[in-house]
């Protein structure tokens, strides 16, 4: 690190922000992010690395976490919240703001557009109203803002979203403060991606507040798994990696069945740490005290699924069935949950097929066989699916027809043939693109066929 620290060399921008991925103090960082500092003269790369370190490692003077978990409704429960609807607080005759909110949430859970343009127009009339009592209430400067946003304008609604979040709102459990939170963190990305592209240097303040902000939603009872998606995707952008990751194992905690967020932890996983740590992380995930176990076993058995197709690139035959039986096992355990048996059961099949796939190609023609059967009594639907190597069971099928045809193995080739015939024809059929379809004149073209 000490010799890192001393580099000139621009390039070594990335090896730095790799250094500071480590478990460090921050008098170790310090040297490094100093050295990032001064790369960033010459280096956009180094900069950009260089503010996101020293924002992560600022606390936000717009939104303080700890004041709004304590102002959040619930005492630090945070568990999700179905609806979004809102009681009236008081006669809109009585409190125009309510009114206004009201109005305001009514709208946002509106999809028609004409519906959504009068309630609109009401919540403006109402907040109109509300400014001449109290221009200055935090409450209507969020309607303000979310309105101005309704409206297109922007810039109006950034500016106001950041004089809201400052003003701890008495309401901060509402689905609004939610709101005028998430337009508070789109407000600085926006500002720090503007600036990042225009290469100019931005204050790392500005990340600070990104972060806070999106760990109050990560806690708010209207926090959602797209926020959590958002600052994930955000922090990763920038070099943040190790932050983004304890966000995005956090956020899966509270939405263990929220399939973008396991999709960015595989991607990420194998990405940064290959992928043993693909099938360890969720083992991790699955022993955590309350876990969700029917939800977490179903996306464990999917990774395990990815990790057997990565093994299966790589030409290890072993690794990739041992891969398979984890996939099925855990697969299992998720299918004695009703909302995730049909799912289980089609990816069941695909490990099937996939074992299927790895036998044929070893000359193991009867586990093949067996496997092929075992696919199709599973999940027949999945026949068809292509895997991560963009094979099927289908693919796999007709070519141990032909292979035990060849082989003159007429008892395995009358099963396989026999299992096949169970099936829809159409789970069999050839793709559009490897049948012989019109050429450019409308003549026979020649098949296209992909290469395996």
């Amino acid at each position: 690190r000490g010799l890192l620290a001393q580099s000139t060399a621009p390039g070594a921008a990335e090896l730095l922000g790799e250094a500071l991925r480590a478990p460090l103090s921050s008098e170790q960082k310090q040297p490094l992010v100093a050295a990032l500092e001064r790369l960033g003269a010459t280096s956009p790369r180094a900069r950009a690395l260089a503010v996101v370190h020293q924002g992560l490692g600022k606390p936000s003077a717009a939104v303080d976490p700890a004041a709004w978990q304590r102002a959040l409704v619930g005492g630090g429960s945070y568990a999700a919240v179905a609806g979004a609807a809102a009681e009236p607080q008081a006669a809109a005759d009585e409190d125009p703001l309510a009114a206004a909110e009201t109005s305001l949430i009514a709208l946002r859970n509106q999809p028609g557009a004409r519906q959504r343009r009068l309630l609109r127009l009401d919540a403006e009339a109402a907040a109109a109203r509300a400014a001449e009592r109290d221009a200055a209430n935090p409450r209507l400067v969020a309607v303000q803002a979310l309105l101005a946003a309704e409206r297109g304008a922007m810039p109006e609604a950034y500016a106001l979203a950041e004089r809201a979040a400052r003003a701890l709102p008495p309401d901060a459990g509402s689905p609004l403060a939610a709101a005028v939170l998430f337009l508070f963190a789109e407000a600085r990305q926006e500002a720090i991606v503007a600036a990042h592209r225009q290469k100019q240097t931005w204050p790392p303040e500005w990340l600070a507040d990104v972060h806070a902000t999106y760990e109050v939603l990560a806690r708010h009872p209207h926090g959602t798994a797209q926020h959590v998606g958002h600052h994930y995707d955000f922090l990763a952008w920038f070099g943040g990696a190790d932050a983004a990751q304890a966000a995005l194992e956090a956020g899966l905690q509270r939405f263990p069945t929220a399939a973008p967020l396991h999709e960015r932890l595989r991607t990420s996983l194998l990405r940064q740490r290959g992928v043993d740590a693909l099938e360890s992380t969720y083992e991790r995930l699955l022993q955590a005290p309350g876990a969700d176990q029917p939800a977490l076993s179903h996306f464990a058995g999917y990774a395990a699924l990815v990790a057997a197709e990565h093994h299966r690139r790589r030409g290890n035959a072993s690794a990739a069935l041992a891969a398979y039986a984890r996939a099925e096992q855990r697969l299992a355990a998720a299918a004695a949950d009703p909302g995730q048996a049909a799912s289980s059961a089609h990816f069941t099949a695909i490990a099937c097929f996939g074992v299927a796939r790895v036998h044929f190609e070893n000359g193991e023609f009867d586990r093949s066989l067996a496997a092929l059967c075992r696919g199709f009594t599973t999940c027949p639907e999945a026949t068809p699916a292509l895997d991560g190597l963009n094979l099927s069971g289908a693919d796999t099928a007709r070519m141990l027809v032909q292979k035990l045809d060849a082989l003159g193995q007429t008892e395995a080739l009358a099963r396989l043939r026999a299992a096949m015939a169970s099936l829809d024809p159409e789970l069999l059929r050839l793709p559009d693109y490897e049948r012989q379809g019109p050429g450019p004149a409308g003549g026979a073209g020649r098949p296209n066929r992909r290469n395996r």
